[in-house]
């Protein structure tokens, strides 16, 4: 069926509705409630439209709010520079500080990105070889992580990688 719109759809009633009640001008004992009876129909019509509409702005508000976070994901998934322990560790804490920023999207995945820093001691002070081996852990997790969060707005590229 064509996409009439809102004003080709109000037309198309109007026009039944006008054709309906020439038929039922009569002076019966039943126009009242006919007259009645699709009115309530037209409204119906038009408030299932409306609500519609609205569920549909929504859910293309939702859309355009995940969309920007991963336009955010995908910025933040190629980092420039890991090759100290600090670089490491300030990407590190770049994805944990976007993860917390969109706790409201992905909270198991936050939970579990501080997590997995947690335990590869992105908060440690320790600079030995087994904590940079760590610090490259940790980076490199938080990037697939963030690689997979922006994986919709890239496509197939992420697989390429």
């Amino acid at each position: 069926m064509a996409d009439l719109g809102f004003w080709g759809i109000f037309g198309a009633v109007g026009t039944l509705a006008s054709i309906f009640s020439l038929f039922i001008s009569n002076n019966t004992r039943w126009a009242k409630w006919i007259h009645a009876g699709y009115t309530l129909l037209i409204v119906g019509i038009v408030l299932g439209f409306v609500n519609y509409q609205q569920s549909v702005k929504e859910s293309l508000s939702e859309l355009s709010e995940i969309k920007r976070v991963e336009r955010q994901a995908t910025a933040l998934s190629d980092p420039w520079d890991t090759s100290t322990r600090g670089m490491r560790l300030g990407y590190s804490m770049s994805v944990l500080a976007f993860l917390e920023k969109n706790r409201n999207l992905y909270p198991e995945t936050y939970e579990r990105a501080k997590m997995v820093c947690e335990n590869l001691g992105c908060y440690s002070d320790d600079q030995s070889m087994t904590q940079f081996s760590k610090a490259m852990d940790a980076s490199t997790a938080m990037q697939e992580l963030v690689r997979g969060i922006s994986s919709l707005e890239r496509g197939s590229s992420s697989v390429e990688r």
